[in-house]
This record gives C-alpha cells, structure tokens and sequence, in this order.
C-alpha cells in the first residue's frame, strides 16, 4: 500500500525528464537564413558575349537605397530609384556564371522572389533549353515566374528605372495584365515544350524611348512574340497576331479594337471582354480541320461616327465588323505559326482528345500535319453597353 506514492512519484519524474531530453534537443530553425543575410533577387537575365560564354545578370532589392558602387563583389550596372543593384557574372555555363556572383557577394542570392527572368535574343537563339533546365532545377525558382525574351541584351530590361514602379521586375510582373494579353510563366513554357517538336512562344520586349510633344522617357514596351521550335528560334509574330494564339488558347484577356463601318466615316472603339473560346477538331476525307468558336461581349469605348448606338441596325453592324476582325485576327496567326512549324496553337492537343487513335498514328511526323491545318472562325461577340449618351 505504501508503493503507491511512490510509483507515481517515479512516473512524474519519468515525464519531466522526456521533456527536459526533447527540450534539450530543439534547437529550432537551424536550417533557415536570417534576412540580413539574403540578397533578394527581384529578376535575373541570361546574355551571351562574343565568345558564346553565358553573363547571368540579377536584379538585387536594396532597401536601404545602395548604389551600384557601394554594393560588394564588383556590382555592375546601376538601380532604379536607388532600390536595385545588378551584379553580373560570367561563365561557360549558368550555374558557373551564378557562382561567380555568389563568390564577389557577402550575401546569399536569394531566388524566391525572381518575379522574372529574361533571356537575351542571341541567349534565346542559342541556349532556351539550357535556360529554362536551369530554371526548372533550381529550387528556389518558382513554377509561376515569368519568362521573357530581349530584343537585344537581357540585362538592358533589369537596368530599366521606371517611373512609378520600385524597380523593372515589378513591370514585367505587371505587364501581361496590363498590355500584352500574353504571360508565359515558367510552368507554362515547361508544359508547352511536351508537344510534338517542342513548341514555345515567349513574349519579346525591349526598353524603347517613347517622344510625345518634346518629352521623352524610356518604356518596357511588348513587341510580340518570340516563336521556337526544337528549342531553336524559328520566327517572331507581332503583337497584334499575339491575340490569335492567346484567342485560341482560351487565355485572352482584354483589348480595344477600333473598327470602321462600312459607309460611314469615323470609328467605333469597341473593348473586347470576357471571352471564352471553344476549339473543335474534324477529320473528314483526310484533311484535317479545327473549328474555333469565341464568343463575348463588347463595349463602346469611344463613337466618332455620325451613327446613333441606340439602333439595333448600329449594333449588328458593330458586331459583324469585330466578328469579322477577331476572325481575320486568329486565321493570321495560325496561319504564321502553320508558316513556321510551331503547334503553339495547341492543335495536338485538341486532336488527341478528340481522336486519339487518329493523332496517335501521325504525332511522329506532326510537323507534315500541322502546317496543312485548316481554321474555320465563328465569332459571336454582342455589344453588351453602347454607352449613356447618342
């Protein structure tokens, strides 16, 4: 009877001591980096020199307002606002030119929040694959960060000081939004690529000098798209023809479109939103067709024609000529990337899932099939607000 106390005693003890051992060994997280000693990465860009030796350049997140010549390691380039700092390393490789960075830096770069990355033309042409394998591997590299292609150098594009924005990242974070109705994030450029002959379409931009009336200032203006295949660069489309991929792709977003009534002068400006697309794919007497459906609603934007809006005639009037534009729009560009052999349509796609056996039989040899495609359009956009005044 008189044990009793004392097994529970020992029990107690038993416990406090489990407790007092697993304390002992929290050490908590041991792994992590503290903030002061990240260099935050805003973008990267990768350029070739005249020796074909890869320059990996990245846009660094100054808080407390460093130039370029009080950065560590040999800083090249100088930052928007007084907030960036661009480092470039070179080297045979990627990761080689990256490790000539980490070595001239007291910090740890930091690429969670690479919002984009930027290959230059001659990059693109050369070494796509090696870009995007590096950004696939490397695991601080998110599966969403947007990849653009230069006109010229990559770096051009991170050593942009822009107006309003912190730095040039924050543009090109924002610009699919704003203008281009194309973003290609890295996830998506991966995916593209498991199509018959690799077909990818980046957008092309490049800083340009805009003059308006005496006054000028640099931009990050979108000049198209750049169109690859097998991983080599096979051809550019512009923008405008840009909106017939990402129509068909069922990921347009918005635009205006100024239209002409047959008749009457003036223009009617019709923004095009909430659209939706649906492709179908045929197989008939061996030809092989896809049938593209798009459908939304339009509103006026602006009416210099003498024409009253209120008018049931004014309206289909309206709508056949937008029908008839976004037609001409997505025929154009198919008819382009038919031209230069690059599904980036996602032609494939729709004709495996629809006739597997079919496509199965030919994807070997997809790029005798492609280019022979025939895109039939029916649009059906309805003017959803003709505005408040006649």
């Amino acid at each position: 009877m008189f044990l009793l106390p004392d097994l529970l005693k020992v029990k107690r003890l038993s416990v406090i001591l489990s407790l007092l051992c697993s304390f002992s060994v929290m050490t908590g997280c041991w792994d992590q980096k503290e903030l002061n000693t990240l260099a935050i990465v805003t973008a990267s860009s990768f350029d070739l020199d005249e020796n074909n030796n890869v320059i990996v350049s990245v846009q660094i997140f100054t808080p407390t307002g460093m130039s370029s010549s009080e950065g560590s390691g040999g800083s090249s380039g100088t930052g928007g606002q007084g907030a960036n700092l661009i480092l470039s390393g070179k080297g045979s490789t990627i990761s080689e030119a990256v490790n000539n960075i980490e070595t001239r830096v007291p910090r740890h770069l930091f690429r969670g929040q690479n919002s984009a990355i930027v290959f230059g033309h001659h990059f693109a042409e050369k070494r796509l694959k090696e870009g995007l394998d590096y950004a696939a591997r490397f695991y601080e590299i998110k599966e969403r960060t947007l990849i653009y292609v230069a006109k010229d150098q990559g770096v051009d594009l991170l050593q942009y000081r822009p107006n309003i924005e912190r730095n040039s990242a924050d543009v090109m974070e924002y610009l699919p939004e704003k203008d281009a109705n194309l973003g290609m994030s890295l996830k998506d450029v991966i995916l593209m690529r498991l199509g018959p002959n690799k077909p990818v379409i980046l957008p092309m931009i490049e800083v340009k000098k805009i003059h308006v009336k005496g006054y000028s200032e640099e931009q990050i203006v979108n000049l198209g798209s750049a169109i690859f295949s097998n991983d080599h660069l096979v051809g550019t489309i512009s923008r405008h023809d840009t909106y017939g991929q990402r129509l068909i792709y069922n990921e347009f977003g918005q635009t205006t479109f100024p239209l002409h009534l047959k008749g009457h002068s003036g223009q009617v400006s019709l923004n095009i939103q909430n659209v939706k697309t649906a492709t179908h794919s045929t197989i008939k007497n061996g030809k092989w067709i896809i049938t593209v459906k798009v459908s939304g609603k339009g509103i006026v934007f602006e009416n210099t024609t003498n024409q009253s809006l209120f008018k049931v005639k004014t309206e289909h009037k309206i709508e056949k000529e937008v029908n008839k534009r976004l037609r001409s729009v997505i025929i154009r560009s198919a008819k382009q990337t038919q031209k230069l052999n690059s599904d980036v349509m996602n032609f494939h796609g729709v004709f495996y899932r629809e006739h597997s056996d079919e496509y199965n039989k030919v994807s070997h040899n997809w790029k005798d099939i492609y280019p022979r495609i025939d895109v039939k359009v029916h649009g059906h956009i309805n003017v959803y607000d003709p505005g408040m005044i006649d």
